[in-house]
């Protein structure tokens, strides 16, 4: 079984700074802030590694397969229907993928898994900072954008998409883990 848990109280970062160097699997938020919660977790002994699929990173020249069209060079034009090619990472805790959550409807670019049941409608992707409020937060996805550099999805606080830099520090985080 696949859990998610929500980390209120603050906002943090994909990274420090505005690059996605090889993407998900070397960004600060795998590599230090998910693994300093999971150390924190009651649970943690119980939680079960898996792997998980990620495109490799928006400004990485060897990502796209194929043509790649953008003016910046080098990039995928995800409109084209371009595919990423992906990197597999073994996480403890990990922040869904953009496909995980989303689907894959207009873009073969993110091809990181199948969607999550639960996921499919929107009103089960907002997450409240509190079981009583009534508004939802921002939280981050662990999907670069496929044609912007050193961009990350993240579902908005009424469970639609949007994305920002990997810097920017209005976004939560809501790690997925598994038992077993």
């Amino acid at each position: 079984f696949t859990f998610t848990q929500r980390i209120t109280g603050s906002s943090t970062v994909i990274n420090d700074t505005a690059v996605s160097v090889d993407g998900w699997k070397g960004s600060k938020m795998r590599n230090e802030t998910l693994p300093n919660i999971l150390a924190q977790m009651e649970n943690k002994d119980y939680i079960k590694e898996v792997e998980k699929l990620t495109i490799k990173g928006a400004n990485d020249s060897n990502d796209c397969v194929g043509e790649t069209t953008s003016e910046w060079g080098g990039f995928c034009d995800a409109a084209k229907d371009q595919v990423f090619n992906l990197i597999t990472t073994n996480d403890k805790l990990f922040l869904f993928s953009y496909t995980e959550l989303l689907g894959n409807p207009q873009y073969k670019a993110y091809n990181e898994g199948t969607q999550y049941e639960y996921f499919k409608t929107q009103e089960n992707r907002v997450v409240k900072p509190s079981p009583n409020a009534d508004y939802g937060i921002s939280w981050w996805t662990r999907t670069p954008v496929a044609d912007y550099p050193n961009w990350y999805h993240e579902i908005q606080h009424d469970g639609g998409r949007n994305a920002f830099s990997a810097n920017y520090t209005n976004s939560s985080i809501v790690p997925g883990f598994v038992i077993g």
